[in-house]
């Protein structure tokens, strides 16, 4: 992955880390599993809107950061 979007998805999950401790940490330290979370962010992008999480495409980019 190229860009700044790296950077964004750490930030964020920085940022969520007193919430979300455990899962943070997951991915962070495993690159591995770190890689698929910023794959899934990007596939859920490219959906017109996520019902299933009950939020826009506009707000999971205000979320990471990131321009839509």
């Amino acid at each position: 992955m190229h860009g700044l979007y790296p950077k964004r998805v750490i930030d964020t999950v920085l940022d969520a880390m007193t919430d979300h401790e455990k899962l943070s940490m997951e991915v962070l330290e495993n690159p591995d599993v770190g890689r698929r979370f910023a794959m899934l962010l990007l596939k859920l992008l490219k959906q017109p809107d996520m019902p299933a999480l009950g939020m826009m495409k506009s707000e999971v980019c205000i979320i990471i950061g990131i321009e839509k």
